[in-house]
């Protein structure tokens, strides 16, 4: 233990054996300087405190609260549930977009892949519908990425507050990039 905590823990036990607070406690050079000269009466506060008291818990204390960080166990799982539904959420919209993606493209002729020789076009007419979609999955990729951040974020609060793992909603599996991104 740092030298400077046990010279803490005994300015707080000297601190507690002072029979009133107008009697100046112990400080860092061990030197004493009292307001009073009179004989110390007896109370409570004089009784000894042993360095093993002020290193254990008080047992009032109860450990199985039902709060982290002043949030209900309720209101965790909420949290995680709901971010979980907004990651759900995006990757549906993600899934919806490119099955209207593939089916255009079906409808435009020999299907995704179609080619064309150099200077010759091929079938435009899904070309301004095909963009507005690509356009459309570009943002549902960037909004999927900000929601699960916001996930990870609630993640590392949780961390740091001490919620058990069982007050938490694993994140939904993310589907595996496709070549065509």
């Amino acid at each position: 233990m740092a030298p400077w905590v046990l010279l803490l823990l005994l300015a707080v036990a000297d601190f507690a054996r002072a029979q009133d607070f107008d009697q100046a406690p112990l400080d860092v050079t061990g030197s004493a300087e009292t307001s009073k000269s009179s004989a110390p009466s007896a109370s409570p506060l004089d009784a000894s405190v042993e360095l093993d008291q002020l290193l254990r818990l008080p047992s009032s204390m109860d450990f199985e609260q039902q709060e982290r960080n002043g949030i209900t166990a309720e209101a965790w799982k909420a949290r995680f549930r709901e971010s979980s539904a907004e990651i759900r959420a995006a990757q549906a919209d993600i899934a919806k977009t490119k099955e209207e993606l593939d089916g255009m493209s079906g409808q435009a002729g020999s299907g995704q892949w179609q080619m064309a020789p150099p200077g010759a076009s091929s079938n435009t007419d899904v070309t301004p519908l095909s963009f507005r979609l690509r356009e459309q999955l570009r943002e549902q990729r960037v909004a999927l990425e900000a929601v699960e951040t916001k996930y990870r974020d609630l993640e590392i609060q949780a961390d740091l507050a001490g919620v058990p793992d069982s007050w938490r909603t694993p994140p939904p599996v993310r589907a595996v990039r496709e070549a065509s991104n």
